[in-house]
This record gives C-alpha cells, sequence and structure tokens, in this order.
C-alpha cells in the first residue's frame, strides 16, 4: 500500500514527471526506515534525536539518500526549461523567504518528507476505516 500512495502523492503533489523518477519501492522503504528510528519524547527533549544510536545512523543513511534522490529530481527539473509546472515541488523551488533568498535542497527535501509521511499516515487510517465501516453486515448490498 506504501507504493501506492507514494505514487499517488507523487502525481498529485509533485508532478507526474517526479512519479516517473522516483522509484516508489526503495523511498517507502527509507521513509519506514526514517520512521522507526523516531524517538517520541524528542518532541519534547530535542538532544535526544542527536543521539548516536543505531536507529539514528539508519536514519541519517535514510535522509542522505532521499536527498540525493530529490535533488536529482530538482535539479533535471530546474534545467528543463520547456515545460511549465505547476505543483507543490515547483512551488517550493520559486519560494523565497521575506529577505529573498530560497528555500535550500534541504529544506525541500523536508518538507517533501513531512507531506509523504503526512499522506501515508492519513491514507492508511482512512483506507481501514472505510474497509472496517463497508465490511459491517448493515453496509452490505
Amino acid at each position: 500500500m506504501s507504493k501506492m500512495i507514494i505514487n499517488t502523492a507523487c502525481s498529485c503533489l509533485f508532478g507526474e514527471d517526479v512519479r516517473k523518477q522516483l522509484d516508489a519501492k526503495e523511498f517507502a522503504r527509507l521513509l519506514l526506515e526514517m520512521e522507526q528510528s523516531l524517538i517520541p519524547a524528542a518532541v519534547f527533549w530535542p538532544m535526544l534525536g542527536y543521539l548516536p544510536t543505531p536507529g539514528a545512523n539508519k536514519r541519517t543513511v535514510a535522509r542522505n539518500r532521499i536527498s540525493e534522490i530529490l535533488s536529482n529530481i530538482c535539479d533535471a527539473r530546474q534545467a528543463d526549461d520547456s515545460k511549465v509546472h505547476n505543483d507543490c515541488l515547483q512551488g517550493m523551488l520559486e519560494a523565497t523567504y521575506r529577505d529573498g533568498t530560497s528555500m535550500s535542497i534541504h529544506e525541500i527535501c523536508g518538507m517533501i518528507v513531512a507531506m509523504m509521511f503526512a499522506g501515508q499516515h492519513t491514507s492508511s487510517l482512512s483506507t481501514t476505516w472505510t474497509l472496517l465501516h463497508l465490511s459491517q453486515p448493515e453496509n452490505k448490498a
């Protein structure tokens, strides 16, 4: 299901070109590695996220690989002026802060990862509840 959600999110939010270039299976695996290394208490004590644990190492490797993948996709898009893109990724690539600086690729990757986490969990929960509701005897046709 993760591959389907990633392909759908990529197509809807980031454009068909991103969906075609992105290996959804690898991306899903990398997101899972990042998610499994999260420490809930780090929300309150952020320094916990910087402890040298095996999970932190896996998270860093996964994050760096995601950054590499997305950097290549962003570079390819910026190099191709022949097509106009009207999607979330293009908005981030063209966004500037009040002082005129553009978003860095690190920031863009962070936003994409956050969107993918949010979309993946929302879609999974919605699908689960829908199927549960439809499986009830009173909902059978």
